[in-house]
């Protein structure tokens, strides 16, 4: 599964330089296991992938959100628009 993920991430064109590059997979992988998870950010992925790199919750999301948003601006928006409709 975390092969899958990081070929769409490479796809899309998130930069693997970023620390929420690497947040973003385990979160993925949360988020695929149960799908609730996403009902409660903070508790059900921040704070786990937070504990398991040793960083706090607000840094998990910050990271998360920087990801993103360099996806946005500098990935390939075919691609995403392919992945996210």
């Amino acid at each position: 599964m975390e092969k899958e993920i990081i070929k769409m991430l490479h796809e899309i064109g998130t930069p693997e330089n970023l620390r929420g590059y690497y947040y973003l997979i385990e979160a993925i992988k949360i988020t695929i296991a149960n799908k609730e998870t996403v009902l409660k950010m903070t508790k059900n992925i921040y704070d786990p992938v937070g504990k398991q790199f040793g960083v706090t919750a607000k840094q998990v999301s910050t990271a998360i959100t920087r990801a993103i948003e360099r996806t946005w601006d500098c990935g390939d928006l075919d691609m995403l628009c392919n992945y996210l409709g």
